[in-house]
Parts: C-alpha cells; structure tokens; sequence
C-alpha cells in the first residue's frame, strides 16, 4: 500500500466507501478498492482491535475475517493459557488477532492460514505490527502433523461458515473437526484451547471432549462472544467451568464472573423469595446474572454465593434488601411492585412510559408486554413481569444502575398513576 493510500484512508474515516468505489477513475493515485476496504475495517476495528487503529498500513481482504476474528479483549484473555516462553502454534490464523496477543506472552508462535489471500495479509500485518516472534505459515493442520514440532500449546478457531456462508454450532460441522484429529495434536502437545461457537451447548461439548480441563464462557458487554475449551492429555476428572465478563482497561482487561463446576451448580441451595418478599420488596434490589452465568448454568450457584434469594426456578432474578457492588451482573432498585393483570399492563403507560422490558415464563413474550403496555424503549427504567415460585404473577418498575433514591426523579419519564 503506498503513501497516498494510506493517507487517503485516513483523511476520508467517514466517507461512503461505495460512493468512492464509483469514482475510482478521480483518484488515479490511490488503490481505492484497497482503500474503501480499509476505510471500511478501521470502522470496526475502533472498538473491536482498537490497539491496531495505529497502523493505517494493515490490510483487510475480507470484510467477513473481521466479523469472525476475536476482539482484542477476548485475545488478551486467551493469554492466561500462555506459559512465559512458551512455544504455541496458531493453526487458524485468519487475521492474526488471536496470534499477535498471544505472541506478546509466547516466546514464539507459529501460526497456520490455507487461504492464500488471507495469507499474504497476514504476513503483512505481522510485520507492521513488529511481532518479530511470529511466523506466518500457508497451511493447515495436515501441514503442522506432517512436521512434527512440539508445543507447548495448540490454539485453533475452527471455520464455523459453512460454504455457502450458513452458520455452523455443532464443533464436528467446522473445519477442523477437533474431535477427529485432537488425538493427532497430542502427539504434539499436551494442551489444546479451542474456540467454539457462544451457542454452543456445553454439556454436548464435554460428551465428545472429555479430555476438557476447562471452559470458559467469555461476554463483552454482558453480550456472549466466545466458548473456550481447553483439552489436556489424559486428563480426567470434573471440567472447571469459568463464566467470566471482560472489559478493555488501561493496560489490559477487567474481569468478573464465577469458577465452579457443574457438581457445585446441582449441589448449591439457595432461597427462594416467596409472594410475600417480593411484595414488600420496593426499595430493595433485584439483581439479572450476567449471561455468561446463565450460559454456564451457575443460577442456583449465582444466588447461593451471594446470600440471594431467587425468584423462581425457571425465572433467573434475584432479591436482596442490600445494594452488591460485586454482583457479577446487573443491579436494579426496585421501585414499585405490582400485580401482573390486563388493568395493570394498561396502567403501565401512565406510571412508566418509557423503560426496557422483560417478560419471564408467562404466556406472553418481552416484545408483546410492550406492545400491550405501548411502552416506549428506554434504558433508564426496566420492567419486569414473572410469576413467582408459588405462582402468583408481578410486575416490577426497576431503576438501572440505582443511586439510593427510591423515588421516580422528575424528567425520566416515570411517574405515579392508579392501578
């Protein structure tokens, strides 16, 4: 890419890319299909891979690699599994998101990409990006068997598009299938960390691995991103499942969330809030578990670990009259409780006119509650309607990231009304 090209890119972080690629022919000193694209990933790369929005002289073949690669807050947490000095082979490289932080903890890291386009852009980035301790290879995983290196680590992100582009859940429709050739892998390392799809199913996962240590079930944005497995050789035993929510910080990433196994989950006791508790519950909290924790299983664990009471057992709220700062979730001041009824729902619009909604194991589904209620979407107030364990059906008018006040502040467009 020359130097008009790159400083087009980044004059023009706004322009309409399709606009520019008609009027290639008034740019005869730019690569404006280069350009557009680059133009284009920059947009996505600000919040996915922000570290590499100082390298304008990255290429972007495929608008689709940057969609599938991982964001740099779920590459710098794959770092954990990275002895210091160790030797890791990347067997799916793709755009080398995951390779290049995983280099920064490696002592070196050889990383496989078969497509040869995506190839040659890796290669490229690698060398912009100065990670001298990578090498970029053309090939798969027959080529690493064939060599017969050992690592340390074996790291791959199977293919999870089909050829004409469908998505793929199930780990022996990807390319590779890990359940056939980890067997292969072990003869050349003793740890294997896969990436799988976040809709995944878990249980299913440990039945065709049960050479799983660990799993790991990362959200961004209490947003679900990756599921990762991590195999060891002739390891048997009960799978470590960590439900974990990661956020980018100065200097690294911020985590919270819960360890346990799925034994601790169908041994934990917790409480179970009655009719009674939730009906005197105004001014106290009610608090959702990350997704991440329900993804994993932990809901009973969640609310027993927190001194919890939970509201039901198809219903994954949780009542306390305490404020948890730590709570790895979302915490909401509850204020007003009322009967779940059709003269509620047609109330609802006087009291809260605006608020996010969530129906839970009625008859009805989120959208149609709002669309009854005709409530607006508003992310300072939150509605939730359940039954509780006894049966008894709710509604609670909830306050997002609570102050302490337990009144409707003027201007956020809630209000009292008769029920």
């Amino acid at each position: 890419m020359n130097k008009n090209t790159i400083d087009f890119i980044l004059n023009h972080p706004t322009a309409d890319t399709c606009t520019l690629l008609l009027g290639a022919s008034g740019y005869p000193d730019i690569d404006i299909s280069t350009a557009a694209r680059c133009i284009e990933a920059r947009r996505k790369l600000k919040t996915k891979v922000p570290l590499w929005m100082s390298f304008p002289e990255l290429l972007f073949p495929y608008p689709l690699a940057l969609e599938q690669c991982s964001s740099q807050a779920t590459a710098i947490y794959k770092q954990r599994f990275i002895p210091e000095g160790a030797v890791v082979a990347d067997l799916t490289a793709g755009l080398g998101v995951d390779a290049y932080f995983l280099s920064r903890k490696a002592a070196f890291l050889e990383c496989f990409e078969h497509n040869p386009v995506l190839f040659q852009a890796t290669r490229h980035n690698m060398s912009i990006l100065n990670a001298q301790n990578i090498i970029v290879t053309s090939g798969n995983s027959v080529d690493l068997l064939d060599r017969g290196r050992k690592y340390d680590l074996i790291y791959l992100d199977p293919d999870r598009r089909s050829g004409t582009g469908r998505r793929l859940y199930s780990i022996k429709d990807c390319e590779p299938d890990i359940t056939l050739i980890k067997d292969d892998l072990f003869r050349l390392t003793g740890r294997i960390l896969v990436k799988v799809s976040p809709m995944a199913d878990i249980t299913a996962l440990l039945r065709m691995l049960p050479e799983t240590s660990q799993v790991h079930v990362i959200s961004t944005a209490d947003q679900c991103r990756e599921v990762l497995l991590l195999l060891e050789k002739g390891f048997s035993g009960q799978t470590q499942i960590t439900a974990v929510d990661i956020s980018i910080i100065k200097g690294g990433i911020k985590t919270r969330g819960i360890t346990a196994t799925i034994s601790a989950e169908r041994e934990a006791e917790c409480r179970w809030a009655t009719s009674d508790d939730i009906l005197k519950a105004e001014g106290q909290y009610l608090f959702q578990p990350l997704r991440a924790i329900a993804k994993a299983g932990f809901l009973k664990l969640a609310a027993a670990r927190a001194n919890l009471s939970k509201i039901s057992v198809n219903v994954h709220l949780y009542l306390s009259a305490e404020k948890l700062p730590d709570f790895p979730g979302k915490t909401f001041l509850i204020e007003k409780v009322l009967p779940f009824s059709g003269k509620t729902i047609k109330a609802l619009k006087t009291i809260c006119p605006a608020a996010s909604v969530t129906a839970r194991d009625l008859p009805l589904t989120s959208d149609q509650l709002r669309a009854r209620a005709d409530i607006k979407e508003d992310d300072t107030f939150h509605i939730f309607a359940f039954p509780a364990s006894d049966g008894k059906k709710f509604i609670l008018i909830c306050k997002n990231h609570p102050s302490g006040s337990s009144q409707f502040p003027k201007g956020h467009g809630c209000g009292s009304g008769d029920i």
